[in-house]
């Protein structure tokens, strides 16, 4: 009798293995759907206050280049051949 008993368990645990799996899925892809939600919404909001802050208060000019400021130091700069290293 014992051994109908485990056959039938024996029978019954992998569907219930695929359920737990199932459900363990699931709840993931809740949770991770609830954290792309809240990431995007922060997103969205620091987004909206720095475009309202460039729009109300402007700063200095965003196009700074070390070569045409004059109180600048210029950068020198080499660019290298790969035939130089042979």
């Amino acid at each position: 009798m014992q051994t109908q008993g485990n056959s039938i368990l024996g029978k019954i645990m992998p569907f219930i293995g695929i359920g737990i799996f199932l459900v363990i899925v699931i709840i993931a892809l809740v949770l991770l759907s609830y954290v792309l939600l809240i990431g995007g919404a922060i997103g969205l909001i620091l987004f909206c206050i720095t475009f309202l802050k460039q729009k109300f208060f402007p700063g200095k000019s965003q196009k700074t280049s070390m070569h045409s400021e004059k109180g600048r130091k210029q950068i020198r700069s080499r660019t290298f051949d790969h035939d130089e290293f042979k």
